[in-house]
This record gives C-alpha cells, structure tokens and sequence, in this order.
C-alpha cells in the first residue's frame, strides 16, 4: 500500500479483499511504500505481492519509466472514486465562483501545447460536489462492515 490514509492506495485495496478477509486480516505482510512509483517498484522487485495504482499515477509512471512498467501486469480494476480535489483556503473564497474557476481552468488548459496535455493526460477539469466524495466512505464503511477496518494487520 502507499500509506494507511491513500484512497487508491490502500483504501480501494482494501475494499477489494474485504469480503475475503480472516479476522480482519488477508495479507500476510504489509509494506507501506509511501507512493505509487514505490508501490509499482516494489511489486515490479518482487518486494510486494500486489498493489494499487491509481489510473493517472500508473500512466505517467508509465510514461516517464516504461520498462518499470513493463515489468509488471494489470490483474484487475477497483471501484471508482473521484480524484483528489483542488482545495483552497477558507479565507481566500470569498465571492469566487467556482464553477467560473473550473472554466478558466480548462481555458488555460486548451491554451496549453498539445505536447503538455498529452504530457499531463488531461482532458479537462470538472466541477465536483463534495457528496461525489461520499463513495470513499462508502467503500471505507463496506471494509469495515466486513470485518476489514484497517490494512495494516497482517495475518499471523
């Protein structure tokens, strides 16, 4: 896993087994790795078993060390959740208007080189509501509710 607070990599892992957990462990050791470059590293080294690669890191992974990822093998795909968000301070929000931000945002964007967008493999920005955040913990309850509230625990 990449650290015991990374949604894809740990949170969604962790979903995946749950229902296959034995007294709140399925794995019998635990590396935390600290990223998704170290996580594929370590599969990719035979340090790990499995791990998982958010779709966006594994891409640029693979485009900035393709023989890294040549060396290992999607088995399978989690549940999806939303991305990580931009978040700015309560204190600078005042009268902005978001959905004007996400505009310019992705007018910057299509103003970018079509070499740094398909660099960055960014299609364009979207306007979320922190609801569309709800599905983490619903995946984190589901791990829970299945006797799985942590990855950490080895099995012994």
């Amino acid at each position: 896993m990449n650290t015991p607070d990374s949604n894809s990599g740990m949170n969604v892992l962790r979903h995946a087994v749950a229902s296959l957990n034995v007294d709140g462990r399925f794995f019998s050791r635990i590396l935390a790795s600290g990223g998704h470059l170290y996580s594929l590293r370590a599969v990719a080294s035979d340090e790990a078993d499995i791990a998982a690669i958010d779709c966006v890191s594994y891409q640029l992974i693979e485009d900035q060390w393709p023989e890294l990822a040549g060396q290992v093998e999607t088995i399978g795909y989690s549940v999806e959740t939303c991305g990580l968000p931009f978040v700015i301070a309560n204190s600078k929000l005042g009268d902005m208007n978001t959905g004007e931000m996400i505009e310019r945002l992705n007018q910057a964007l299509d103003s970018a080189p079509e070499t740094v967008r398909k660099r960055l493999h960014l299609r364009e920005f979207a306007s979320v509501e922190l609801s569309d955040y709800q599905k983490i913990l619903q995946i984190e309850e589901f791990a829970i509710d299945h006797g799985y509230p942590e990855l950490l625990r080895p099995l012994r």
